[in-house]
């Protein structure tokens, strides 16, 4: 009886470890398949716009900076320190100003960026996993980031998944900005 027990419990571990290595691994070019997406000529207007927007600001800011620099360099010798220090004070604080700005107009450009390619990555992701059900592929990997793989237990989806989000065969990825 005993005997009989190991023998199933070492069935069981052998089948289980079989079954584990047996599942199906797959890749996809994630980025080139998001970029070719047709809604990313969309996004890529739209980030533009908001591109635009921040640096039609920071050209104003410039501008007032450059005003300001201008009227110091052409200050009578008569001008009082206190006055030259009120200047200089004020370009200092519009240099201040100018940076700050720039630094969050990156950041708002950077989240701008995420937020309207969010549902395409979610799109990409609930088409990936459709495949992957279909194909009983347990786990994929995206191109970009493995270093060595197998093309003979490696099943590539990109193509399912490019027809399953309706994008033509051969379509090319819009170039990033």
């Amino acid at each position: 009886m005993k005997r009989s027990i190991k023998f199933l419990m070492v069935a069981i571990l052998t089948m289980g470890s079989t079954a584990l290595f047996a599942q199906k691994i797959g890749r996809i070019d994630y980025q080139a398949l998001i970029f070719s997406m047709p809604e990313v000529a969309t996004v890529q207007a739209e980030l533009q716009k908001v591109e635009a927007d921040y640096m039609d600001v920071i050209e104003g800011m410039q501008v007032e900076r450059n005003k300001l620099m201008d009227e110091i360099s052409k200050l009578p010798e008569t001008t009082s320190e206190t006055a030259r220090q009120l200047k200089n004070r004020q370009a200092i604080e519009i240099e201040q100003r100018l940076q700050e700005y720039f630094q969050s107009a990156q950041e708002g450009v950077q989240k701008a960026q995420a937020d309207l390619m969010k549902p395409l990555q979610d799109k990409a992701d609930a088409a990936i996993a459709k495949i992957c059900k279909a194909q009983g592929i347990a786990t994929v990997f995206q191109t970009e980031a493995m270093i060595y793989f197998d093309e003979q237990q490696i099943v590539d989806i990109t193509a399912a998944v490019r027809t399953e989000l309706g994008i033509p065969e051969g379509a090319t990825p819009v170039v990033q900005q």
